[in-house]
């Protein structure tokens, strides 16, 4: 895995927002991460994704090296910074890459900024994470849990559950989820706006071309995934084996191979930048 380039801040509104650029004049790739994570989850793409591309990867507001600004976080605030972002790089257009809420920002940036973003990747994502009863109840019982037992404690469950036989990705996940233990008021808001994120009436408006990639041992995000799919105007859906949520990570190079044929084929030509 290779290590990402030097940190890079530019202000975006309210934040100092972090970011890595490989540079060079491939066309312009976008990453996003996870909740809780930072731009080190992409490490996996960097140098495949990197010798065909210009290649961005942000810490979101409030995550890894990005200030966190006006609270409440929230999505469209999310992605109108990472519009910001585009802006301060002078890049017109982008292939946008998300991964969960990384996902959920995208979506929002192509909504609201559809003239930015070239494709979309979604990665393990949701238009809405309460779209079916069971996943609504679930998500009102769990912050409650989470209240109880504690970041920490959440957070060793869940990176277990995610990542159950490889401890060195645990640890990994661990390290960047813990940094939110003594910010539980962060962590908070940022649960609030993804269990509250709902874009599924929207969909039909988001018209570029978009892959949407999941893992197969994680169901609970197959029906969302072909909500998405039914959804979005032009999108195709690809389950990817042996990978659960953690799908860049577990499968890195099934992944990069994806993303690379996806923007090869479906991207057009070249954009203005």
């Amino acid at each position: 895995m290779t290590a990402l380039p030097a940190t890079q801040l530019h202000t975006v509104g309210d934040i100092q927002l972090a970011y890595v650029d490989s540079g060079g004049p491939g066309t312009p790739v976008l990453l996003v991460h996870a909740a809780y994570l930072s731009k080190q989850a992409w490490e996996a793409q960097w140098t495949a994704l990197s010798a065909h591309h210009r290649v961005i990867a942000v810490d979101l507001r409030g995550h890894g090296e990005s200030s966190a600004g006006i609270w409440p976080f929230s999505i469209p605030l999310v992605a109108e910074d990472l519009a910001g972002l585009l802006d301060a790089l002078g890049i017109r257009r982008a292939h946008v890459c998300g991964h969960a809420l990384g996902g959920m920002a995208a979506l929002h940036l192509a909504l609201q900024h559809p003239d930015r973003v070239r494709s979309l990747v979604l990665v393990d994502t949701t238009a809405s994470v309460q779209s079916t009863v069971m996943q609504a109840v679930t998500a009102q019982l769990a912050w409650p849990v989470i209240a109880l037992t504690g970041i920490r404690r959440q957070a060793t469950l869940m990176t277990r559950a995610l990542a159950p036989n490889d401890q060195t990705l645990q640890r990994t996940l661990l390290r960047q989820i813990l940094t939110f233990e003594d910010r539980p008021e962060a962590y908070r808001v940022i649960w609030d706006a993804m269990m509250s994120f709902e874009l599924l009436a929207d969909l039909p408006r988001i018209t570029c071309p978009t892959l949407i990639l999941i893992g197969g041992r994680h169901p609970v995000t197959h029906g969302q995934a072909r909500r998405l799919q039914a959804g979005l105007p032009d999108a195709e859906l690809r389950v990817i084996p042996r990978a659960g949520h953690l799908v860049t990570m577990e499968q890195p190079a099934v992944v990069n191979d994806f993303l690379l044929r996806f923007w090869n084929e479906r991207s057009g030509p070249p954009p203005l930048v």
